[in-house]
């Protein structure tokens, strides 16, 4: 058996409140599974710090839409409420090193936090008197021996939210990305893009029509998600050979719009530790 699952012991928080949890060490956590009596748009913030680096910051909508999106027997209507799921390994690779990739290793002297936000209590909680319940559990694998030596960290998986700016109707360059991460996936929350191009060292790496990208996601058993373009560049499960190296010379991501306006991107990437 690769993973045991550990307890998450009951969160202390309050209503409109934010606390730090401390993680055990020396393990690769797979995912972190948070059961609760929120709504599911109470979850205003999860972040995990990696010593003083803040490798997640996402929303509890966000770890919903990802689960559902990756996870055809998990649609959104379907995924229990309450629930969120901070996932590390991608369990969409066709390989198990593929899933593992993303699995975050971490040694005895690391620092590793989990920060939650969530909101205030509606009325309906006032009225009922209850307090924010958050436990769950974190499922993780022993580091493995190679040669003798345990399992280094080789990678870092992160994921946030960034802005692009699509100030214009029609196509729009945004060209100041960090150039270094390897890209998975981008969930470009809109529904306003017709279009997507995305150039690496001036070479058009990705060009393809919404319709055209749906159709692509859906063969490859993707739910996608309403009110989202995704750009998948590990539909196939080949977590690493296809992801998208940035790099380089230049990179852009240049989306065609019908409306112009800010467009929140959720970025799942890979860097070098």
């Amino acid at each position: 058996m690769r993973h045991t699952n550990q307890q998450l012991d009951n969160v202390s928080i309050p209503w409109g409140g934010k606390t730090t949890v401390h993680l055990d060490t020396g393990a690769v956590l797979s995912e972190i599974v948070l059961m609760t009596n929120l709504n599911n748009n109470q979850l205003l913030q999860v972040q995990v710090k990696l010593g003083g680096d803040v490798i997640y910051d996402l929303t509890g909508e966000d770890l919903r839409m990802l689960e559902s999106y990756k996870n055809k027997a998990y649609a959104i209507e379907t995924l229990p409420d309450g629930v969120f799921i901070i996932p590390f390994d991608d369990l969409t690779g066709r390989t198990e090193d593929g899933q593992n990739l993303t699995g975050l290793v971490t040694g005895a002297q690391d620092n590793l936090t989990l920060i939650l936000k969530v909101a205030a209590a509606t009325a309906q909680q006032t009225t009922d008197g209850a307090v924010p319940e958050i436990a769950g559990f974190i499922r993780q694998r022993a580091r493995k021996v190679f040669d003798g030596a345990l399992e280094k960290r080789m990678m870092v998986p992160r994921k946030y939210v960034l802005d692009i700016d699509a100030s214009a109707t029609g196509l729009n360059n945004y060209s100041t990305f960090a150039r270094g991460p390897r890209i998975q996936r981008m969930h470009m929350k809109s529904a306003n893009i017709s279009n997507l191009i995305i150039k690496h060292n001036r070479l058009e790496r990705w060009n393809m029509q919404t319709p055209q990208s749906n159709l692509m996601l859906e063969r490859f058993e993707r739910n996608v998600q309403a009110g989202y373009l995704h750009f998948d560049a590990v539909a196939s499960g080949f977590n690493l050979m296809d992801s998208l190296q940035t790099a380089g010379n230049s990179f852009e991501i240049k989306p065609t719009v019908t409306v112009a306006g800010n467009i929140p991107v959720l970025f799942e990437v890979l860097e070098a530790a």
